[in-house]
């Protein structure tokens, strides 16, 4: 890399304190324009990277932002306490609690559950609750309702008859 002198070099010189121009972090010139999106994939080394410096756990987090509360020191500004204003440093304790899982009755009152987070219904699909539906309930619906059981009658039929 041929690094010519000129006001740029001379500048990270002064400021990164070294003595040869060979020495730069040129990274310390570089900045993101904020919003600017990086469209390349991400190696495998990178994500995982990416990850474990950007997780914190709730203790940390809750330090940094009563470090950046108390730092701030909003109690102090002149123009806050004239006009009455104060911000308290701790944080409001409030009570919580974890709600359960939605429910879902099906068919004759039984329960359904969602599954690791997520509703299935691929056990439903073919039992009696879907094609009671379907006879009960598209027979006497609206005119789409009346199409689907006039192209699907025998099909209905046939598995009806079945359970």
């Amino acid at each position: 890399m041929i690094i010519q002198p000129g006001p740029v070099v001379d500048f990270l010189i002064a400021n990164q304190n070294v003595r040869d121009p060979f020495s730069l972090d040129w990274s310390k010139l570089c900045s993101l324009v904020s919003l600017q999106r990086y469209t390349k994939a991400l190696s495998t080394l990178q994500r995982s990277s990416l990850v474990e410096k950007s997780r914190q756990k709730p203790n940390e987090r809750m330090k940094i932002l009563s470090d950046a509360l108390k730092s701030n020191n909003c109690g102090s500004e002149p123009m806050l306490r004239s006009c009455g204003i104060s911000i308290n440093t701790n944080f409001t304790q409030v009570e919580g609690r974890v709600l359960p899982a939605p429910r879902l009755k099906v068919g004759n009152g039984e329960d359904f559950f969602p599954r690791n987070g997520r509703w299935n219904f691929n056990s439903l699909i073919g039992s009696r609750y879907i094609l009671r539906f379907l006879h009960k309930d598209v027979k006497f619906n609206s005119l789409i309702g009346l199409d689907f059981l006039i192209a699907n009658q025998t099909a209905i039929n046939l598995i009806l008859s079945v359970y």
